[in-house]
């Protein structure tokens, strides 16, 4: 055991001493622990931090947790339980001798930033011109990175559209790839054409106006699903409109209208005589913390308002406001859907619309579903290509690749984990250490200007913010060289030699521009770890030590990454 502290409850805030634990708690992404009587104070490797209670940490211990349900067992933890008065750091993590727990780094720092991907994060509104993405609607069946990159446009845009379905697939193949159907009045599957005595204007050849469907349900369907299978000769182009876009917009420039339209509560209805279904609901619902959720726009459906007669007056004109911004170019898209083309849009936030058509041959089947099995999917999804992307780095390192030697004393392998040993133990953040075990893997991608290379293969699997160092950690060489002509003499020979290959040091002028380029602070971080890494009796971390930190990048990535269709 390393560094025992022990505190009372009159101590206050006490910083724990990482020691020696320091490269294993960086490699958790953890660079600081402080405790009081009743919390302990998480400082990440990002200069964020988190306040952890004393019963949130007990609650969520991996052994509160039954093994093959994964659901929390036993009663709650006591406040007597909750007293932090007994803990010491040791090379791996925490120790509380009260509670007999131990939490590793890496336990401690998932309890106090949970990993959980919050997909509700991810929507962008956004404004016309705006491309919708496509993909191959077969591919989304049958293959998996198609399904995941056409997912992940869904999340980001709230609406996608897929190409060549057959027209024996039916529409509910399209949904099953990701989820369950969502089975309402009007079935499983049903149909959206003109007929003859229809109960719905959707079944006439009528325009409808931008709208957001089943609004007269307690909990209308998340996401609706449309295939052409026949487009009219003339007229019937879809409208979406980026309802998520309109609120923003009027919330910003209209907030009395806003909170109006988030409070009061207006009346949905709709009938068949089979069925009657109604609803109370705001027209822009919001979460606790403020985020907009679900918008219910639908003027066949509405029927009143449930107000005072000031406060429906004062609803009517902001619903007119509304209206306004809805009806707007900036938020609008239109498109033509050809038979085959499968729409998907989130009925949560995207409304929809056509324009009139003058025959009968335009006929649109369609369905509906919930967002939280497409939510569960693309988890899974990106769960597995960010293992695949952080599998596929380290064999590289691990391979024939790292074994070499590239003119040093040490391998490609032993030097990139003592330049990433290093940055942990400088209380770096995430993406330099990961920058540090992966700047030099150019050479084993591809060696012909390793920097840029390896800079391409890390961006594509780690991000740009990863890759931004390792594409300049040789121009900070250079720059060195060119500020300090000591510095050379710090250099090994093989960095030396290939100095020169790489141009030589920078004049005056390339020196100012290169400290003016976003990533030279870091990238002159990286060049220290990366010349001082030369150490072949270094005891360092294996690989798969920083698989949990390359994995948390990757899903970082994943999930904030701009997808190209």
């Amino acid at each position: 055991m390393l560094n025992a502290t022990r505190i009372t409850a009159s101590t206050g805030i006490r910083e724990m001493s990482l020691g020696s634990a320091k490269a294993n708690a960086a490699r958790a992404g953890v660079a600081d622990v402080a405790l009081n009587a009743q919390d302990i104070l998480v400082t990440f490797t990002d200069g964020t931090f988190a306040t952890v209670p004393a019963d949130r940490l007990l609650d969520n211990a991996p052994d509160r947790f039954d093994a093959e349900t994964g659901q929390r067992r036993g009663a709650a933890v006591t406040a007597a339980e909750c007293a932090l008065d007994e803990i010491e750091i040791t090379d791996d993590g925490v120790n509380f001798r009260r509670q007999a727990l131990r939490l590793s780094f890496a336990e401690l720092r998932e309890i106090a930033r949970p990993n959980a991907v919050d997909f509700s994060r991810r929507r962008r509104s956004w404004r016309s011109p705006n491309e919708i993405g496509r993909h191959d609607a077969r591919g989304f069946i049958d293959n998996l990175e198609i399904q995941r990159i056409a997912l992940a446009d869904f999340v980001r845009d709230g609406a996608c559209v897929l190409e060549g379905l057959p027209e024996t697939t039916s529409v509910d193949e399209v949904v099953g790839a990701f989820g369950p159907v969502r089975e309402t009045n009007y079935g499983r599957v049903f149909d959206v054409k003109a007929i003859a005595d229809p109960d719905n204007l959707a079944s006439t050849a009528l325009p409808l106006a931008p709208h957001t469907d089943n609004p007269y349900r307690a909990s209308p369907p998340d996401i609706q699903i449309l295939v052409c299978r026949s487009a009219a000769e003339s007229g019937g182009e879809t409208i979406l409109v980026d309802g998520l876009a309109a609120a923003q917009h009027l919330r910003a420039h209209h907030p009395t209208h806003f909170d109006v339209l988030a409070r009061v509560l207006v009346r949905f209805h709709w009938g068949d005589g089979h069925h009657g279904l109604a609803a109370r609901a705001p027209v822009i619902a919001c979460a606790a913390n403020g985020e907009i959720e679900r918008i219910r726009v639908n003027d066949r459906a509405l029927r009143d308002v449930i107000a005072t007669p000031p406060d429906e007056r004062a609803w009517r004109a902001a619903s007119l406001a509304f209206q306004d911004v809805l009806q707007s170019h900036d938020v609008m898209v239109r498109l033509t859907l050809r038979p085959g083309d499968v729409l998907m849009l989130d009925n949560r936030t995207i409304l929809h619309g056509r324009t009139g058509f003058a025959d009968a041959s335009r006929w649109l089947q369609g369905c509906y579903a919930d967002i939280d099995g497409l939510f569960s999917t693309l988890d899974r999804l990106e769960t597995k290509e960010a293992a695949r992307r952080v599998d596929e780095s380290l064999a590289l390192l691990a391979g024939p690749a790292g074994d070499q030697t590239y003119g040093e004393s040490l391998s490609l392998r032993a030097h990139s984990l003592q330049a990433a040993h290093l940055a942990c133990e400088d209380g770096c953040p995430e993406l330099l250490i990961a920058a540090a075990l992966l700047h030099d893997i150019g050479w084993a991608a591809d060696s012909r200007t390793h920097e840029a290379s390896g800079a391409a293969f890390v961006a594509q699997r780690f991000g740009a913010a990863v890759a931004a160092p390792i594409a300049l950690h040789v121009a900070a060489k250079r720059y060195l060289t060119g500020v300090d002509p000591r510095y050379l003499e710090t250099l090994s020979h093989a960095s030396r030699e290939t100095l020169a290959m790489q141009g030589g040091p920078m004049d005056p002028a390339m020196c100012a521009e290169f400290l003016r380029l976003p990533g030279a602070p870091l990238a002159l971080r990286l060049r220290g770890f990366d010349d001082a890494a030369k150490n072949p009796d270094a005891e360092v971390a294996p690989l798969l030590a920083y698989r949990p930190l390359l994995t948390r990048l990757a899903r970082a990535a994943l999930s904030s990454e701009e997808i190209t269709t």
